[in-house]
């Protein structure tokens, strides 16, 4: 039986080592941004040592076989443990791989994932202990990898859980074991890494029994195992049925996006409506640089329900609804079951129940789900951009689609999570509409776990880059009432683990509060706030009624604005009505992760 230990080598000065008339192993290693191999490597930190020599200890009838790929206490990384994996099955046969290590943020998910696919193919087992600080480790979360994961828990000697809904992955229960380290020295040894040599020594005796292949050792582990351990399976939520044409209503804030941006819809939009109270009827919506058709907005309530279109495109109507005394969300459903046409809701229309019955219909929305045992944290691979700002009413989503707009023609691979719930009509990947009248429904770490499930969604889809917006403010003007404190934009800021942010700002924002923000914003995680856009929307408040309106800046105060920015923040400034904007922005951000 052939163990190979891909860890941090063998001591020479082992009893392991001496029985085995070692004087040195394989390293992979990397050395100024490239991957080399040596021959005469030995364990310098003990941790290799350790978990080799409980694997014998545990199944004397074995042969180990060191490779070393973490040095100095520093961990591998995805091209190491990629290279170290396919250094084996080119030049090692073995039976067993035990990886007492791992890689959290893995960059070449494919290249991992392949490589264990053909250790796997030719008969070669792989256990991989999971990260110990509880997030998603490569390549123990593979489904042709035994994954090992330890729980502070009393258990009977010996039991062990399955994962639900996972493949291969098993949960122990932790415990305190002296093994031999550096110099033969006794350590008390715990953690994942002191997992995997128990699941890669019960595996040896599967194996010794006949138990030869992955699925073979994978169903005796099933059957021994004591119970299930809970895990929830997320499911992302798509559009459930195909958009050819659409009609549009009302023409307010959320639906003039999608006027502006209809070439980035995989469907033709029939026509904008609203009412005729709104003042938009007979309005010409014009084109735009990105869209040069122009359609005049139509009475919705003179729509003639059989034109051809297959779709209503729903936007938020419960002001409109109370002003006037009706239920305009109601009257729409039942016109779509008549007349046989889809609906896209912006809002959760879930609670009109058998009404709902005979209508296809989608609304995004955000559910409350029980919380399992099993709980892993992903980082991405992938590098992670966030649009925050200083307030609302500033463009944050008008520049998500822009540069989603250059960054699809530049051939970037890019997935995407809107806050706004119209996100998945333009392409986005993942929808979380935590705005005007939230469908997100998870609080706190929940919600946090939500939006981690969501970035894991994303990176497994192996993007070049993945970006998402917020909404509103990112931390406190100051103190007062409930609408001051942006709870959800730290969930969201806390789930998503940007990289890097391109700030928001408008004139109502002082220098000291961007501080703030960009302190708060690069503090929270290891960030950079990488630019600033200057909204060119100029807030009048109005105190008569507690309310504001918004019209352009002028010329003269931006170019005021913007100097004072560049004078306060050592970082690229521009304007939302820049002509080059996400041209540059697209360079800025394509400098900033290469």
């Amino acid at each position: 039986m052939k163990i190979v230990v891909l860890d941090s080598g063998l001591n020479i000065n082992s009893s392991l080592a001496k029985e085995m008339n070692f004087n040195g192993g394989v390293e992979i290693y990397e050395e100024e941004g490239k991957v080399k191999i040596r021959y005469d490597a030995i364990d310098d930190l003990g941790h290799g040592t350790s978990v080799a020599s409980y694997i014998k200890k545990l199944y004397s009838e074995c042969e180990i076989i060191p490779v070393k790929i973490i040095s100095n206490n520093m961990l591998a990384n995805t091209n190491v443990m990629c290279t170290a994996l396919e250094y084996i099955y080119r030049n090692i046969s073995c039976d067993i791989i035990n990886i007492s290590a791992g890689v959290v943020s893995c960059d070449e998910k494919n290249r991992l994932h392949n490589i264990c696919k053909l250790l796997v193919k030719r008969n070669t087992i792989i256990v991989a202990a999971y990260d110990n600080g509880g997030a998603v480790s490569f390549p123990a979360t593979f489904d042709c990898v035994i994954g090992v994961d330890g729980v502070r828990e009393k258990w009977a000697t010996n039991q062990f859980k399955k994962v639900q809904h996972n493949i291969s992955d098993y949960v122990f229960a932790l415990k305190e074991t002296r093994l031999p380290s550096l110099d033969d020295q006794i350590e008390i040894c715990s953690g994942n890494s002191f997992i995997a040599p128990i699941v890669t020594a019960k595996v040896a005796r599967l194996i010794s029994m006949g138990h030869n292949t992955f699925e073979q050792v994978v169903a005796q582990l099933d059957s021994e195992a004591s119970a299930l351990y809970s895990n929830r399976k997320y499911i992302n939520r798509q559009i459930p049925f195909k958009i050819n044409r659409a009609i549009v209503f009302p023409y307010n804030k959320e639906m003039r996006v999608i006027a502006h941006n209809e070439d980035l819809l995989g469907f033709i939009i029939h026509n904008y409506f609203d009412l005729k109270y709104s003042g938009n009827v007979g309005k010409i919506k014009l084109g735009s640089e990105n869209n040069a058709n122009t359609k005049i907005i139509r009475d919705f309530d003179a729509l003639d329900w059989s034109e051809n279109f297959d779709t209503v495109i729903l936007g938020h109507t419960s002001i409109m609804s109370n002003a006037l005394g009706r239920n305009i969300e109601f009257e729409i459903i039942n016109m779509c079951k008549k007349y046989g046409k889809q609906l896209f809701s912006c809002h959760d229309i879930r609670f009109y129940n058998d009404s709902l019955n005979g209508l296809k219909y989608y609304c995004p929305y955000v559910d409350i789900n029980p919380k399992p045992e099993f709980i892993k944290m992903h980082v991405a691979g992938a590098p992670v951009l966030g649009i925050v700002g200083t307030g609302g009413n500033q463009g944050k989503f008008t520049i998500q689609l822009g540069l989603r707009r250059e960054l699809l023609s530049r051939g970037y691979n890019l997935a995407q999570l809107g806050t706004e719930p119209t996100a998945q009509l333009f392409g986005m990947d993942c929808v979380y509409p935590m705005g005007h009248e939230s469908s997100v429904y998870p609080k706190g770490f929940d919600a946090v776990l939500e939006l981690n499930h969501m970035m894991s969604y994303m990176d497994n889809k192996n993007p070049d880059i993945i970006m998402f917006g917020n909404q509103a403010n990112t931390v406190p003007f100051h103190v007062g009432g409930p609408q001051d404190y942006p709870v959800v934009q730290h969930e969201l800021i806390l789930g998503c683990q940007a990289d890097a942010y391109i700030l928001c700002v408008s004139e109502d924002a002082t220098m000291q509060y961007i501080k703030r923000i960009i302190s708060y914003l690069e503090g929270v995680y290891n960030s950079k706030v990488i630019a600033v856009v200057l909204s060119t929307l100029s807030t009048k408040y109005r105190w008569s009624t507690v309310s504001s309106g918004y019209s352009e800046m002028s010329p003269c105060i931006k170019d005021k604005f913007m100097i004072e920015l560049a004078q306060n923040f050592n970082l690229p400034i521009f304007a939302l009505n820049d002509e080059n904007l996400y041209y540059d922005l697209t360079d800025l951000i394509i400098e900033f992760f290469s």
